[in-house]
C-alpha cells in the first residue's frame, strides 16, 4: 500500500467517525428533547397517571372497562419494573410476615370444631385464610384496586375470583357506592362422555355478600342472565373515592414515577455507554504541549485529524461523567406514593449511607401500613361471618419488632411487675431466647418476682400486715423496712423518745 492509499484509508475512516459523531449528536439531541418532553407530561395532571393507564373519560369517576385496563396494565408493571416490584415486596413483608390468630370478641365466645375445620379446609385456605392468599388478595389492591372472591353458601368454601373475569357490576340507583350484583364471565374446558374436549362460556349474575336483597329479595334473573343464588361475591375496594363505586390501585399514583425512573436509568446508561465508545481524554504531559494542541483543536475545521505527540490519551467516561444517582427523587416519589421508605425501596442508603436508621418503619409509615392491616381484619371479619362465625376477631403480631435482645428486656421488665404469670413468660422468652421447652414447670427453687412469696421476710405476718414493732420502734427484720437500716426509724410508726442522757445534752 503506498502514501497515498495509506492517506485515502485514513481520511475514510475519519468520515466515517464523523458520521458517526453526527448520529450520536441527533441522538443526544433526541434525547433532550424526549426529556423536555417528559418533564411537561408530569406537570400534567391528565398524563400524570390517568390518560398514561388507559383512562380518559371523567377522572372522579373511573369506567369498568377502563379499570381492568389500568389492572391489566399495573399487574404487568408490578412483576417487570423493579421499583413497583421491590415496593409490594416491602409492604406484603410487614403485614404478613406473621400469623395473625382467629378468636371471638365475647369472652365466653367459642368457635366449634367444625368452624376449625372449615377455616382450615384447604381450598378456603388457598383462597382466604393463608398469609399466601392475603398476599395475593392484597397484590390485587396493590394492581387492581378490588377484590373479588365467590363464597359457595352450600360447600361453605371461597374462590379468588379474576378481574378481568367482572363482566358488569349493577349498584344501587340511589348510591353508587353500594354494589347489588356482579357478573361474572369466563370459559371452561369440559370433557366429554367420549373423551373429546370442549370450551364453554358461562355467564352469572351473583348478589353481593353485602346486600340482603331489599323488600321483593333477589332478582332471579338479568338481562336475560340466571342470578345464582347460592353463592355470594365478596367485594373488597380500596381508594375509593366519594361518589365513585370502583377503588383505585395502590400502585396507581406510583406507576408514571416508577417508569420515569427506569427510563431515566436506561437513558443515562445510553449515554454512558456512547462516551465510553467515543469520548477520549487528551492530556498533554507539559504546559506548551497543551496550549499548543488547543490551539490546533480550535483552528480545525471539517474533515482532517489532529495529531497529538507527548499526550496521556484516556478513554472516558471518568468516574463523574454521568451522575445517575440525580435521578433519586424520581424514585423518592415512587416511595411516596407507595407509603414506604426510600431506602428501603431502592435497597440502598443513598450518599449519607445511613441504612441502618432506615431499616425501621418511620412512624408515618407504620401508621400506614396498620391502617392496611386493619383493612385485612375486616375483610377476614366478614369472611368468618359468611362462616356462621359469631363476633369474630383477629390479632396480628407487632409489626415492627426490635432486636431479640431489646424484646427480651421488655419480656423481663413485664414478668418484673409481677402481673403475669409464669406460663404466659416462658414461651416468649424462650422463643426470643431460641431455647426449646423442655418441663412444664420452672426448675425448683424458682422466685416469683414482685411478690410476697418471692422473699421470705420475717417482719410479714401470714395475712400480709406488718410485724409488731419492738420496744425501739422497729420491726424484727432489718431488711430496710425498720429503723436499723436507714438510722431513722420506721417512718410509718411514732419515733422512739430520746434517752434521758440524750435530753440533757
Amino acid at each position: 500500500m503506498g502514501l497515498f492509499d495509506g492517506f485515502r484509508t485514513a481520511f475514510a475512516e475519519k468520515a466515517t467517525l464523523q458520521r458517526e459523531l453526527d448520529i450520536e449528536r441527533v441522538q443526544s439531541e433526541y434525547y433532550k428533547e424526549a426529556y423536555s418532553d417528559s418533564a411537561r407530561a408530569m406537570l400534567s395532571s391528565e398524563d400524570l397517571g390517568w390518560q398514561k393507564l388507559g383512562v380518559t373519560g371523567d377522572l372522579t369517576q373511573i369506567t369498568l372497562m377502563e379499570a381492568k385496563e389500568v389492572s391489566r396494565r399495573l399487574h404487568g408493571y408490578s412483576e417487570s419494573n423493579p421499583l413497583l416490584s421491590r415496593g409490594r415486596e416491602v409492604r406484603a413483608s410487614y403485614l404478613f410476615s406473621s400469623e395473625y390468630e382467629v378468636g371471638t370478641k365475647d369472652a365466653e365466645g367459642t368457635i366449634t370444631a367444625q368452624q376449625n375445620n372449615l377455616i382450615g379446609k384447604i381450598k378456603n385456605q388457598e383462597a382466604v385464610f393463608s398469609m399466601e392468599a392475603l398476599e395475593r388478595i392484597e397484590f390485587e389492591r396493590y394492581s387492581a384496586g378490588q377484590v373479588f372472591v365467590l363464597y359457595n353458601r352450600g360447600e361453605k368454601t371461597f374462590q379468588h375470583i379474576s378481574f378481568q373475569e367482572i363482566d358488569d357490576i349493577i349498584y344501587n340507583p340511589d348510591d353508587s357506592s353500594e354494589i347489588w350484583y356482579v357478573k361474572r364471565m369466563w370459559s371452561s374446558v369440559i370433557v366429554r362422555a367420549d373423551g373429546s374436549t370442549g370450551v364453554v362460556e358461562n355467564k352469572f349474575y351473583y348478589p353481593c355478600s353485602t346486600y340482603d336483597g331489599g323488600d321483593s329479595g333477589y332478582a332471579p334473573v338479568i338481562n336475560n342472565i340466571q342470578v345464582d343464588d347460592t353463592k355470594r361475591m365478596i367485594v373488597d375496594r380500596v381508594n375509593v373515592q366519594a361518589g365513585a363505586n370502583l377503588g383505585i390501585p395502590d400502585s396507581f399514583a406510583a406507576a408514571p414515577w416508577a417508569l420515569a425512573y427506569s427510563a431515566y436509568l436506561s437513558d443515562g446508561s445510553k449515554v454512558l455507554a456512547a462516551l465510553a465508545e467515543w469520548a477520549w481524554l487528551v492530556k498533554p504531559k507539559k504546559r506548551p504541549a497543551a496550549e499548543r494542541a488547543a490551539a490546533t483543536v480550535r483552528s480545525e475545521r471539517g474533515a482532517g485529524g489532529t495529531l497529538f505527540t507527548d499526550a496521556d490519551v484516556t478513554a472516558m467516561p471518568t468516574s463523574n461523567a454521568i451522575d445517575l444517582n440525580t435521578g433519586r427523587p424520581l424514585a423518592a416519589q415512587v416511595a411516596s406514593a407507595l407509603g414506604i421508605s426510600i431506602v428501603l425501596l431502592l435497597a440502598d442508603p443513598g450518599q449519607s449511607g445511613a441504612y441502618g436508621t432506615a431499616q425501621t418503619l418511620s412512624d408515618p409509615n407504620r401508621r400506614t401500613m396498620e391502617a392496611r392491616r386493619q383493612r385485612n381484619t375486616a375483610f377476614l371479619i366478614h369472611c368468618l361471618e359468611l362462616l356462621g362465625i359469631k363476633k369474630p376477631a383477629i390479632s396480628w403480631p407487632k409489626m415492627s419488632p426490635g432486636s431479640d435482645d431489646e424484646e427480651s428486656d421488655i419480656v423481663m421488665k413485664a414478668w418484673g411487675s409481677g402481673l403475669y404469670h409464669e406460663d404466659e413468660i416462658r414461651g416468649p422468652l424462650a422463643e426470643l431466647a431460641h431455647i426449646t421447652l423442655l418441663h412444664e414447670n420452672p426448675p425448683e427453687g424458682f422466685m416469683y418476682p414482685n411478690n410476697k412469696d418471692s422473699l421470705p421476710r420475717k417482719d410479714v405476718d401470714a395475712d400480709g400486715s406488718a410485724a409488731p414493732v419492738n420496744a425501739k420502734g422497729t420491726t424484727d427484720m432489718n431488711n430496710g423496712q425498720g429503723k436499723d437500716s436507714l438510722g431513722i426509724g420506721n417512718l410509718s410508726h411514732k419515733p422512739a423518745q430520746p434517752s434521758a442522757d440524750a435530753a440533757k445534752s
